[in-house]
């Protein structure tokens, strides 16, 4: 069986769902016949005197002899000493611990019955089930035997447990029945079970099918268990054989431990005690080993956690069963008693979801489970005297373990068949292997591309010929490396790998990679993890593509970028040179002819900037000058346009923008300039200021006579004082000239 069922249920499932019916029928039927057996029910024991004058053994069968009995507690009499005394009468059977008054479980005590018998019966024998926890027996004061030592202590008591079969000397009459109990080992003491009395050869058959009916069982059980055990030795990976073959097991040690007790009978010299023990360890176990199974088969439906709980559980019960005295052990079984009725509960519950779920051979599981739930009902009924039914529990599990074996032919047939479809593929799937292989050998042969494979360590496993023409190394080489340090260094290739490992897969990962001419080659590597057949990662593949095209097709665009930006930019001040000005202008008034929009330019230099450098010499001079570009730039919008005109002279020019704003703009920026200074080398404040001409573009108008018109507010702006903005409107400056 494998770990956990997959796919679905046969074509033909419903057809063998029959034949499930007929096998279990076969196998109840036969099992079950001695337990099944009629025992009738006669009138009940009155006074001590059970009346069965009416009873004819031959043709009404067995009968029980229950009913109230005479009772001495503490005392152990044999036939003839009952004189003067006076017996409490006592239900049988039944626990004395129950009887009115109360009596503790550790103690002995005599019962009789006297039972009346036509005359003319054939050989009778007695049925003892066993009664707790040792007893004899005697009839009409003959000595018949008994299980375990009667005895008036502990000490002197010897637990048993046996199902005998006495058969009586010949009965004329009435008959005495005296039967002895001790028991100081077990928390149910008494006569637990009733005796039956019945035509010697009937309780001869009914005695030897019942043996018959165990030994088939737990035979049938016994085989499963070990069929499944050497499956589990062959396919280790498959728990649930281990598990199933468990599980058999455990039904057959509970088998032959109850019902007939056909171990006590193998195994004579183990004490009563043990076997006892092993009995309760079997029971505590039991709904581990089941759970277990059926996580193995439904994993998504039975709970790991609540398996693990249900063999907590079961192991400490039974460690504490084992290390205590029988008598106590015997009341450890309670509250056991209570979880597993939970446990059922929940295992109830995986069931049920497993049935909605419709997982595969959900139907066989469904009932088999219902079979063995009604045999245990059955049980529990006929242990509490409802029904005239035994120990059926492991004939309950032994019709679960029938459709099991149903269930798996099913399986083995709908996997005959897969194999068959699967042998009727696999020629077309191996030439399309062998396609795709002769495909990847191309691949991996022509290819540009540098395609690795490396193990975990990165060692390289395999390479593609194209290494040689990126590298200098033949494959050959490369795969003859002991250290391939010499390619690629170590702390690189593991900040890779670690990378992979992390995310999966690493795209364009850019590294550099040491030619054998000592040259380091710019290439970006794409990688994933490699996996084996059983998806445990052995190490990793990918490819490698050289970037030195690329990287050699950036510096040029950088190199481009740089004489560009010579081309355009002042050097000292950053912003554009003159040529460029020309050129943004020229676009700037075009723009203007063509949608009708304003035009202003600004134009303005540094004040007597002359004694400036003769002063603080020009290194301050070009600090002066490059302090008032970048104010000036600062303040305009991203639209304007600033550049160095030449010396220390600056234009702006400003897109949409009328003279009156272009005025406004400007007497700010002068206001600025006189507010700033200046730090010079030798640490003194350096104050300038700065003189200003404005014009605004004429439609029509060329970019000289803009720049002239400018200019010649700029020379009446320092012909006033300096320190000023002029307005030119129109070749008129003097009226527009504000300080």
């Amino acid at each position: 069986m494998p770990n956990s069922l997959t796919g679905g249920t046969s074509a033909r499932a419903a057809d063998r769902f029959g034949y499930i019916w007929l096998l279990l029928i076969f196998a109840v039927t036969v099992t079950l016949y001695p337990f099944f057996a009629s025992v009738n029910l006669p009138p009940e024991a009155r006074d001590g005197v059970l009346n069965l004058n009416s009873w004819n053994a031959g043709s009404e069968g067995p009968v029980q002899l229950s009913g109230n009995w005479e009772f001495y507690w503490n005392e152990l009499l044999e036939p003839g000493q009952f004189e003067n005394r006076q017996p409490r009468l006592v239900p049988v059977p039944g626990y004395w611990t129950d009887y009115p008054g109360g009596h503790p479980p550790g103690g002995f005590a005599t019962f009789r019955l006297r039972v009346k018998l036509s005359a003319g019966h054939g050989p009778l024998a007695l049925y003892s089930p066993g009664e707790g926890s040792a007893y004899a027996i005697w009839v009409n004061g003959t000595f018949l035997g008994g299980v375990g030592e009667v005895g008036t202590s502990a000490e002197t008591t010897t637990p048993a447990r046996f199902r005998r079969t006495f058969f009586l000397p010949a009965v004329g009459g009435d008959m005495e029945l005296v039967v002895q109990i001790a028991n100081f080992h077990h928390r149910k003491a008494g006569f637990r079970n009733p005796v039956v009395l019945g035509a010697a050869e009937q309780m001869h058959d009914w005695q030897r099918f019942a043996w018959v009916g165990d030994g088939f069982v737990l035979g049938i059980v016994l085989a499963f268990a070990l069929q499944y055990l050497v499956l589990y030795l062959f396919h280790r990976e498959d728990k649930s054989s281990l598990f199933f073959s468990l599980l058999c097991s455990a039904i057959v040690l509970r088998g032959g431990l109850t019902s007939q007790g056909l171990l006590a009978w193998l195994l004579p010299e183990v004490p009563w005690g043990w076997m006892l023990r092993l009995e309760y360890v079997v029971f505590f176990l039991a709904i581990p080993l089941y759970s277990s199974f059926m996580r193995s088969l439904y994993p998504q439906e039975y709970s790991l956690y609540l398996v693990r709980l249900f063999w907590w559980l079961g192991a400490v019960f039974s460690v504490v069963c084992l290390v205590i005295p029988t008598l106590w052990a015997s009341y450890v079984i309670i509250p056991y008693q209570f979880l597993s009725l939970l446990e059922v509960l929940l295992l109830g519950y995986c069931l049920f979801r497993l049935m909605v779920r419709k997982r595969p051979y959900w139907l066989y599981i469904a009932t088999a489970s219902l079979l063995v739930a009604i045999v245990n009902v059955l049980e529990a009924l006929g242990l509490a005297g409802v029904l005239p039914y035994g120990n059926l529990t492991h004939v309950g599990f032994l019709a679960f373990l029938m459709v099991q074996a149903v269930m798996l032919s099913a399986r083995s047939a709908g996997k005959d068949r897969r194999l068959a479809e699967l042998s009727s593929n696999l020629e077309q799937r191996n030439l399309s292997l062998q396609q795709s292989e002769r495909k990847y050998r191309t691949l991996f042969e022509e290819s540009q591309d540098v395609i690795f494979i490396t193990d975990m360590e990165g060692r390289i496993i395999d390479v593609s010929p194209s290494c040689a023409h990126l590298l200098g190394y033949r494959r050959d080489q490369i795969l003859a490396m002991d250290n391939i340090d010499v390619i690629s260094a170590r702390d690189s290739r593991r900040k890779l790998f670690d990378a992979v490992i992390e995310r999966g897969t690493v795209v364009d990962w850019e590294t550099h990679l040491a030619a054998k001419d000592g040259s380091a080659i710019p290439v970006s590597i794409t990688s994933t993890r490699r996996f084996d057949e059983q998806g445990q990662q052995v190490g990793f593949q990918g490819y490698v593509r050289d970037l030195s095209d690329r990287v050699e097709a950036e510096e040029q665009r950088l190199r481009a970028d740089q004489l560009e930006t010579l081309a355009t930019i002042d050097p000292l001040t950053r912003t554009f040179n003159r040529r460029y000005f020309q050129d943004a202008a020229a676009r700037e008034i075009a723009r203007a002819e063509r949608q009708g929009t304003p035009l202003s330019l600004v134009l303005f230099d540094i004040d007597h900037f002359k004694s400036i450098n003769d002063r603080y010499g020009h290194v301050t001079g070009d600090k002066v000058i490059n302090t008032i570009a970048q104010l000036v730039n600062s303040r305009i919008r991203s639209s304007d346009v600033l550049g160095r005109y030449g010396g220390e002279e600056f234009v702006i020019l400003l897109p949409d923008t009328i003279l009156s704003q272009a005025h406004l703009r400007s007497e700010e920026l002068r206001q600025l300039v006189e507010d700033m200074s200046t730090e010079s080398q030798s640490r003194e404040e350096v104050q300038v200021t700065i003189s200003l001409g404005v014009a605004q573009w004429q439609p029509g108008e060329e970019l000289t006579s803009l720049l002239e018109r400018a200019d010649r507010a700029l020379y009446a702006s320092k012909q006033k004082g300096r320190n000023r903005v002029t307005v030119d409107l129109l070749g008129n400056v003097s009226a527009a000239s504000v300080e």
